[in-house]
């Protein structure tokens, strides 16, 4: 929601030549808005003047990146005067992709290394599906309902974790959900104990998403890194993510429509031995805060000496 040119204008002068950096973990462009809503474009012409004002800009994905730039032209052309399309696109030039890191403690070694998946989890032939988002309209837990409900008319065996934080308004599928799977749900609700998280993580086969919207999806890289199999939208970040992580059988892990989700959860459930090779997990060492955070304070530095220069 930051105005960067205007914050700096009520700042002292030092700070006002302080070089900023930006990290837009979302934009008041795409994000999704409830039914009903109008969206507030002051807010989105916000974040058009800070990324013309900022030294550099970072975005969790390309994805992300790319549909801020091509809705933000969009939207500045249809401006009658004083466009700041110039202004705008010039910055483009210091746009770059960072993404965030999780911060995963010490798995258990045998996760990865074992030849029987299920047994590394101490859980039986019965798989786990995992859901680890917001229980909010834009994650679609219409859309995972409807999986549940399929999966229980072809008589699929399976246990439900149900992670993901739940607010005033909680969704009728949520209540749904409760009622039809009733004694398959390990957990449900959100926990505000890392270690038990982690834990529950560790214990999915598979984490799914049915998003409508996702910039990058902290809780699917970490559900992967603790073992779990993704099945991902063939859309938004997803794919970028799992190309990233060159996770094996990646034609594998995407959908393009429910009818392919019921089909893949089934089908993988059959083969998944593949989660056992030793890159599902050491690939994603690269989204670690050990590591990235050197990737951020060369970043920093990098501005800071550039300013200096200027």
């Amino acid at each position: 929601m930051l105005n960067l040119p205007e914050w700096r204008g009520f700042t002292e002068a030092t700070l006002q030549q302080t070089p900023a950096v930006v990290y837009f973990h979302e934009n008041q462009f795409t994000y999704p808005i409830s039914a009903g809503q109008q969206r507030d474009y002051h807010f989105a012409y916000n974040n058009v003047l800070t990324a013309i004002a900022a030294n550099e800009i970072w975005f969790n994905s390309q994805y992300h990146l790319d549909e801020f730039r091509q809705a933000a032209v969009t939207w500045l052309r249809k401006m009658p005067d004083y466009g700041h399309i110039e202004d705008f696109e010039s910055s483009v030039d210091r746009f770059k992709v960072l993404p965030p890191g999780i911060d995963p403690p010490e798995l258990k070694e045998n996760l990865c290394d074992s030849s029987d998946h299920s047994d590394a989890r101490g859980v039986s032939s019965v798989p786990i599906i995992g859901w680890v988002s917001r229980w909010e309209h834009d994650k679609r837990p219409d859309s995972f309902l409807k999986l549940i409900e399929d999966l229980l008319d072809r008589d699929f065996d399976f246990r439900l974790i149900l992670l993901g934080e739940t607010f005033a308004r909680v969704p009728p599928e949520y209540v749904r959900l409760l009622k039809i799977a009733g004694e398959r749900i390990l957990h449900q609700g959100y926990t505000t104990s890392r270690a038990e998280y982690w834990q529950l993580l560790q214990q999915m086969d598979f984490v799914l998403s049915t998003a409508d919207h996702e910039f990058f999806g902290i809780g699917i890289c970490e559900a992967i890194y603790a073992g779990a199999i993704p099945l991902l939208p063939d859309r938004l970040a997803y794919p970028e993510l799992l190309e990233r992580m060159q996770l094996p059988a990646r034609d594998k892990l995407l959908y393009a429509s429910h009818d392919e989700l019921v089909t893949k959860i089934q089908e993988l459930q059959l083969d998944r031995s593949q989660s056992d090779d030793q890159s599902w997990h050491s690939n994603l060492a690269q989204f670690t805060w050990e590591q990235l955070a050197i990737a951020y304070d060369d970043g920093i530095a990098k501005v800071v000496e550039e300013s200096k220069r200027q």
